[in-house]
């Protein structure tokens, strides 16, 4: 019954519902999952999460095909991230949540492996369709996208221009690049090499302490492999200060050790990192370094 308000939905978000002149149904079948077909996906069941991926397959997938195996993302990283948005727009704050948290952990379940499929690779299908990267992580991928763009009005713009630039066509995960970067006027080459190219995740170590008006931190990134030692990106500090209000500050590490200073007008009661689950990382400790 969600399947009108999800088309209505991502034709707001993306482009008009591509196939708008024609129609879109589902075909019930004995299928584990589903597969979607332009203007008709075959379907197993109707659960909430499946109808919203193969119903953004029609804008990413058939309005828009992925140009090589390699960039299967453009498929399969978008439809996942389609099943994102609905849970976000549709089910709520909550239902969103517990959705990136099981797909957080999804991703972390093994240390390596990149969302661009390498040549030496297509010839296991199996690669190619691998739920963990092609998947998940390049839903992540698109989330960490929007988190670093901070703004959904020009995150959306990007969204609309590639489906209407390419349009009846297919595009490579570069290609997607150069549009976001077009429509933002900011430049992902380091986010690109870093999670699209790259492999693994960061691991924060971060100590904080407050002094007069400044909160203080020190931020120490490993990885979870040695293919990508360093990932350059903003982090949320969440701070919630003793009179019970709070405030997420945006930090951009571009180095393994890196301290930073965030000016602030009251006391500090705690900080978290990334309770909104917008990047993919593993916090391994937070300590509040205490005055002697």
């Amino acid at each position: 019954d969600a399947t009108g308000e999800m088309i209505e939905l991502f034709s707001d978000l993306y482009i008009m519902y591509p196939f708008e002149e024609e129609k879109y149904g589902h075909c019930l079948t004995e299928l584990g999952g589903g597969m979607e077909h332009q203007t008709m996906s075959t379907m197993g069941n109707f659960g909430f999460g499946l109808v919203a991926h193969e119903l953004g397959h029609m804008w990413f997938g058939d309005n828009v095909t992925c140009a090589t195996w390699s960039d299967i993302y453009i498929n399969e990283g978008w439809a996942t991230y389609t099943d994102y948005l609905a849970n976000e727009h549709i089910q709520g704050y909550a239902a969103a949540q517990n959705w990136l948290a099981a797909r957080h952990s999804h991703v972390k379940s093994a240390p390596g492996g990149s969302i661009y499929v390498p040549e030496e690779e297509l010839g296991n299908v199996w690669r190619i369709f691998d739920g963990r990267l092609s998947y998940s992580k390049g839903a992540i991928f698109n989330h960490m996208l929007r988190w670093e763009i901070n703004n959904d009005d020009l995150f959306y713009e990007a969204c609309h221009d590639f489906q209407e630039q390419y349009t009846d066509s297919s595009a490579t995960g570069m290609d997607l690049k150069e549009v976001f970067e077009d429509v933002t006027g900011m430049d992902f080459t380091d986010f690109f090499d870093q999670w699209y190219f790259g492999e693994g995740y960061p691991i924060y170590d971060i100590t904080w302490n407050q002094d007069n008006d400044s909160l203080y931190l020190t931020s120490t990134q490993t990885t979870s492999t040695s293919v990508t030692t360093l990932f350059k990106m903003t982090v949320p500090v969440y701070v919630e200060f003793e009179d019970g209000s709070d405030t997420t500050y945006r930090i951009y590490q571009d180095q393994n050790l890196q301290n930073f200073a965030i000016a602030i007008d009251q006391p500090v009661d705690e900080i978290e990192i990334d309770p909104e689950q917008w990047i993919l990382h593993h916090l391994n400790s937070l300590l509040v370094v205490l005055e002697e």
